[in-house]
């Protein structure tokens, strides 16, 4: 049931950010890519005017699976939460949009797409948790 509403939410949110998604010929469908994992985490502070308040932000680099050859990763949208033991916990929904000539075309390795997402913080490698929602 948590999963649920963590992916309805997270719908929702890429539906109320209006991302346009531009289809190729031979998209058929969309799915939720099935596994991805963290590549790099870069932490950033910003350089700020004497005057202004800046946040240091973190850079998570994420390599998303696609499901066949062909296919093309979609919108990506994310919650973030603290677990029971301080962790911070990426919930992250990718949209995997299906292509016809996946049917035919073989890999040499698994389809992965690139993607990155910030937090707000400075969020050490070693306390993030990624979990995608399926």
């Amino acid at each position: 049931m948590k999963t649920l509403l963590v992916s309805i939410i997270a719908l929702l949110s890429s539906v109320a950010m209006a991302k346009e998604v531009k289809l190729q010929k031979g998209d058929f469908a969309v799915d939720f890519a099935q596994s991805a994992k963290i590549v790099s985490v870069k932490q950033m502070v910003p350089r700020c005017p004497p005057t202004a308040t800046c946040f240091p932000t973190t850079q998570v680099d994420i390599r998303v699976q696609l499901t066949g050859c062909v296919d093309n990763l979609g919108p990506v949208t994310h919650i973030t939460s603290k677990d029971e033991d301080g962790n911070v916990v990426i919930k992250l929904a990718a949209i995997n949009i299906r292509n016809k000539a996946s049917a035919t075309a073989r890999c040499i390795q698994s389809p992965m797409a690139n993607t990155s997402i910030m937090l707000r913080g400075i969020v050490l490698e070693k306390s993030l948790q990624l979990e995608v929602l399926k």
